[in-house]
């Protein structure tokens, strides 16, 4: 019988002001999330979001350890980082990339940080696709 949980990595790239921070912890999580199992599955998200949400309370204090500069988006006190996770656990080695950016918390802030993550992901994904096409030319 499988075990119930298998360990991951969560990396976690913390960007603070023109400067990155890098923290690695590992955490079981349950093994559906290894599995063939897909995430358009409302068990797979539901069990990914309880998850995600458990590592990220036990890493919060050394990920904010980590920040030094105030918010990205307006320059007010840091209270939170926004985290944007990148999912690999269906790898030998499963792991979680987690970029996170400092935040004041505020609605606006908060929505402008998402977007720009969003656009960062893209771009990556878009950078990978390009390698990948000239590699096999």
């Amino acid at each position: 019988m499988a075990p119930a949980t298998k360990n991951a990595r969560f990396h976690y790239r913390i960007y603070d002001g023109d400067d990155t921070h890098d923290l690695t912890h590992i955490h079981p999580v349950p093994h559906l999330l290894c599995s063939n199992s897909q995430p358009q599955d409302k068990r797979y998200r539901d069990t990914f979001r309880e998850t995600f949400s458990a590592v990220n309370a036990k890493t919060h204090n050394d990920v904010m350890a980590k920040v030094s500069h105030p918010c990205i988006k307006c320059g007010k006190p840091v209270k939170d980082t926004i985290k944007s996770p990148m999912v690999y656990l269906r790898l030998p080695e499963p792991m979680v990339i987690v970029m996170a950016m400092p935040s004041c918390g505020g609605r606006i802030c908060d929505a402008q940080i998402l977007n720009d993550m969003q656009v960062m992901g893209s771009q990556k994904v878009e950078r990978l696709r390009m390698e990948k096409d000239a590699y096999l030319q």
